[in-house]
């Protein structure tokens, strides 16, 4: 793609978000959770606006669940650390020692 094909590309993305009162992509991505649902219930279903909208809330739950899912892996694996540090500083010794 040329650069004025770029730039052409820019301004009809820009004339269509504002024909359809699309919030642009940085303050989409700026907005809250609670902020993006109230703007959802607001559109018509199935509009430019709906599917926009639509998408950054199902990106943000999305970044939402990795993060909690990141969290649970380091808990999780902190709590097989323990277990494992637990079994072979047993004062019996590890499993196969106490045989």
């Amino acid at each position: 793609m040329t650069q004025s094909e770029i730039e052409r590309k820019a301004e009809e993305d820009g004339f269509l978000r504002g024909y359809h009162d699309i919030p642009d992509n940085v303050k989409l991505h700026k907005m809250s959770f609670v902020d993006l649902a109230a703007l959802l219930a607001s559109c018509e279903g199935g509009s430019a606006k709906f599917n926009v909208v639509e998408r950054e809330l199902k990106k943000h739950l999305a970044k939402d669940q990795a993060e909690i899912n990141r969290k649970n892996t380091g808990q999780e694996i902190s709590t097989h650390r323990q277990v494992i540090q637990n079994v072979l500083h047993h004062p019996c010794g590890p499993p196969e020692a106490a045989q």
